[in-house]
């Protein structure tokens, strides 16, 4: 009697060079805490390089006490914002993604989207961790990515926020996302490819709408 062959784990870092395969090895065999871990400690550093380069105390005259106190805020902040946000993110989103399934009637788990998830936020602190590299090289932008077309284009305003959500990273995740929703999901092509697009969307609503209150305020 012959055995079937055991699917492969799918691998973290494969999600660039194969990730249709990492799909496919996601729906058969989905791996969550190993990847999350490394995910973490990725965005731990990625958030920590970032916060470096903020001055918490811009042009205000500090003590050298309170300036090792920045530090120390800048350490912490960086340790709490890469543990929740990858797993508030990507909870998040596997949540969202469920209620669809069920609504649309696929047969997918709970733990087959959020290690799909997980899996693709590799993108995200890798964009997170080049960006933060490039600041410290050239210097901040002000909150901009190098890799979007707002650190490119300086613009202001609405615009700019438009300009800074258009990032080449942001736009590698949509793409593994659609996939992802239709390998993992068995989404529909025209289904899997809307669902990310509207979260862009609101995405770039939201940050029009903050810079309107902004402009508001400052006004």
């Amino acid at each position: 009697m012959s055995m079937n062959k055991e699917v492969e784990k799918p691998s973290l870092f494969g999600m660039i060079t194969s990730p249709t395969e990492q799909f496919r090895r996601i729906k058969e065999r989905p791996k969550i805490w190993g990847p999350m871990a490394i995910i973490v400690v990725l965005f731990i550093i990625g958030s920590w390089l970032n916060m470096r380069e903020m001055d918490l105390f811009s042009g205000m005259e500090v003590d050298e006490e309170l300036l090792k106190l920045s530090e120390t805020f800048k350490v912490i902040g960086a340790i709490v914002g890469g543990v929740l946000g990858p797993l508030l993110g990507v909870l998040f989103s596997s949540a969202v993604y469920l209620l669809i399934s069920k609504i649309v009637e696929k047969n997918v788990s709970f733990r087959q989207l959020f290690s799909m998830n997980t899996f693709i936020s590799l993108i995200t602190v890798i964009g997170l961790i080049l960006n933060a590299g490039l600041s410290s090289l050239f210097g901040d932008l002000n909150g901009v990515f190098y890799t979007s077309l707002g650190g490119i284009v300086n613009a202001s305003g609405g615009l700019g926020v438009i300009f800074s959500s258009l990032e080449i990273f942001s736009i590698w995740k949509l793409i593994l996302t659609a996939i992802g929703l239709q390998k993992v999901a068995g989404y529909s092509k025209g289904l899997a490819w809307t669902i990310p697009i509207v979260f862009v969307v609101a995405g770039l609503i939201f940050g029009l709408m903050g810079e309107g209150l902004t402009g508001i305020v400052e006004g």
